[in-house]
């Protein structure tokens, strides 16, 4: 999603360094936007530096936090990401591991959001768009999956158009 508060940002980063210095593995999927994010990028390269893992995924995740695979933390609904709800069955964990292990795989390495790479992660985004555009799917519902605003999913969907040089989504 977007930008953190900076206050909660500084007591999360705290924690995971603690975590790494520990020997935690920590692997975390980001919305490829992070890479735009300055304060973010910080983040990623001190924690990156210490041994955490983090990729960039164009469809939407949910926050998930496992740990240890005998439990897992998914957000409470209508909280707005204050609560959490607490899951330790072994199948459900298990079920929710395998998830994260796959959107993993499609995931891309974070890069910073500079020179070459930020026309990389900006080809890959516009494919995403166009792959979804093909499925048939309005902005509305491409910015609900793709975790961004409508307005900027609508200038994506523009700028696609263009570089195509078609007039309408059905060309």
């Amino acid at each position: 999603g977007g930008s953190r508060v900076p206050a909660a940002m500084a007591e999360a980063m705290g924690r995971d360094r603690a975590r790494l210095d520990r020997g935690v593995l920590i692997r975390t999927l980001y919305h490829p936007t992070a890479c735009f994010n300055g304060p973010g990028q910080a983040c990623v390269a001190e924690l990156s530096a210490r041994g955490a893992e983090d990729r960039t995924l164009h469809e939407r995740f949910v926050r998930l936090i496992i740990v240890d695979l005998e439990t897992a933390f998914i957000p409470a609904p209508g909280h707005d990401g204050q609560g959490a709800i607490l899951i330790s069955e072994p199948p459900v964990v298990a079920y929710l591991y395998d998830i994260f292990e796959l959107a993993w795989t499609h995931a891309r390495p974070f890069v910073d959001a500079t020179g070459r790479a930020m026309e990389a992660v900006s080809r890959e985004l516009h494919r995403t768009i166009l792959r979804l555009l093909a499925d048939g799917l309005k902005d509305e519902a491409i910015a609900r999956r793709l975790g961004m605003s409508l307005r900027t999913t609508r200038r994506h969907v523009a700028d696609i158009l263009s570089e195509l040089n078609v007039s309408s989504r059905f060309q």
